[in-house]
């Protein structure tokens, strides 16, 4: 259990945090964008008979490449490759999934006061898949089974 504690306490965790931060200020800002641009446009009221949110789903999808260039060079410190770039949107389905729930549950089911409502429940949809997030993507970026050969070799 101590070693549990100290792996998700290690240096590359708190990176991890630090650049998943930064990434996820800028898809929470890129959703807000698109959530005022399609209530400017009355694009949300087009949309209603899509199941997801659709600002929170772009986002994230133009997210991806941001994400993936970031945590590849300054958390996991490893080599850009477009194979893991074209592999890194599998860590995103368990996020949207997660993002979607929760959004759905706190803008439907707990009383916010007045406009904060969106503004609460996008934040907070944005930061609870972070801890899953940082166990999937450790596992695309540094591909371990590569490390496990190497050091065998060497």
């Amino acid at each position: 259990m101590k070693d549990l504690i100290s792996w998700f306490w290690s240096k590359q965790f708190f990176r991890f945090l630090v650049v998943g931060g930064s990434n996820v200020a800028f898809g929470y800002v890129i959703t807000l964008l698109l959530y005022f641009l399609f209530r400017y446009y009355n694009i949300s009221s087009i949309l209603n008979f899509v199941a997801i949110d659709i600002p929170l789903f772009l986002s994230t999808i133009i997210g991806i490449p941001i994400a993936y260039t970031t945590q590849t060079f300054f958390v996991f410190k490893e080599k850009w490759s477009f194979k893991k770039l074209i592999a890194y949107p599998i860590t995103l389905l368990p996020n949207i999934l997660i993002q979607q729930i929760t959004y759905f549950i706190f803008d439907n089911y707990f009383d916010f006061p007045g406009h904060l409502q969106q503004y609460i429940a996008y934040g907070l949809a944005t930061i609870t898949p972070i801890p899953i997030m940082f166990i999937l993507v450790k596992f695309i970026v540094t591909n371990k089974r590569n490390e496990k050969a190497v050091e065998v070799t060497e």
